[in-house]
């Protein structure tokens, strides 16, 4: 059962899988169009993406059901991490992860049975919760030079070759 008190970092994650990119872009999706988090920066990689948020208007939904006119903001950050490299995780497991839903500064010492659930049913998997007192919110992520995404679309050359078909001729 959840509790209003201090506050929290609450910490979902996949300690003991690799989590396919495109199921935590879908989770990540979830997340932003039922307005539990409004994006505000993200730190994108060639292997891994952070998107930083912080609390939106249905941030509660995450905590309990139905209304909440308790503290604001319920948090005060969420960091969502996916991608094919793995990282420590900010606490809780000495696994290294790919994929973690980060609440800093949450009001409620867990997430409500719902939420997790239907996490689970998007990543087609069941998270691991974990939770500490609140220690702070952790600075945005900087991307390496050697670790910035590279450009995956072709350049085009104007060979002959490239432009089949698209000469007209009159008859």
């Amino acid at each position: 059962m959840t509790k209003v008190s201090e506050r929290y970092d609450i910490l979902l994650c996949c300690p003991q899988m690799k989590l396919a990119p495109k199921a935590a872009e879908a989770a990540l999706r979830n997340l932003l169009v039922t307005k539990i988090g409004v994006p505000i920066d993200e730190s994108v990689a060639d292997e891994w993406v952070e998107v930083y948020c912080e609390a939106g208007p249905a941030a509660h939904e995450a905590f309990v059901k139905g209304g909440y006119d308790g503290p604001l903001p319920v948090f005060q950050a969420l960091t969502f991490r996916f991608g094919l490299q793995s990282e420590s995780a900010p606490f809780g497991t000495e696994n290294k992860l790919n994929f973690w839903i980060h609440f800093q500064g949450a009001v409620f010492d867990a997430c409500i049975g719902r939420f997790v659930k239907k996490i689970q049913d998007i990543i087609y998997t069941q998270p691991t919760m974990l939770t500490r007192p609140h220690q702070g919110v952790l600075p945005h992520r900087t991307v390496p030079d050697d670790e910035m995404p590279k450009a995956n679309r072709r350049k085009r050359t104007t060979d002959q070759g490239m432009r089949a078909g698209t000469r007209v001729e009159e008859w």
